[in-house]
């Protein structure tokens, strides 16, 4: 085995110290996580190239669907089912790991910065409970 394989395995990737704090930081704990079902990037043959990158997030009564437009300045499009008058927050760790909340409108694109990014939705009076998508770098 050389040592130059055995360093290459070794070596952490500069987001990996990123993703932990975020994680450990996230203290949401009555929300439920919605998993990824579907990224266009990943799933769809053409999806590097696509002008919209699209996500699914999906749990048995809720779904999110997140469309990401640009690629250095986003824009972000989010519909929620089920439909309400729920508020949705964008949560966004930075490559530097500065932490930022923002505001997001049902169906409204929204400017937001690149960055590992979970979004998370409120009903108000306790329509259904706060659901959280998984983490993903945008």
């Amino acid at each position: 085995m050389s040592s130059r394989w055995v360093a290459d395995i070794y070596e952490i990737p500069d987001h990996v110290p990123v993703v932990g704090r975020a994680v450990f930081a996230d203290h949401d704990w009555e929300s439920e996580v919605l998993d990824v079902a579907f990224d266009s990037v990943l799933d769809d043959p053409d999806g590097l190239s696509n002008q919209v990158r699209r996500l699914d997030f999906t749990s048995d009564d809720c779904a999110v669907v997140v469309e990401v437009h640009g690629r250095r300045r986003l824009s972000v499009g989010l519909t929620v089912t089920p439909h309400g008058s729920g508020d949705v927050e964008a949560w966004i760790v930075d490559g530097d790991g500065r932490r930022r909340i923002d505001r997001v409108l049902h169906r409204c694109a929204v400017a937001v910065r690149p960055g590992l990014t979970s979004f998370v939705v409120r009903w108000p009076e306790g329509e259904h409970r706060p659901v959280r998508t998984s983490w993903v770098m945008l």
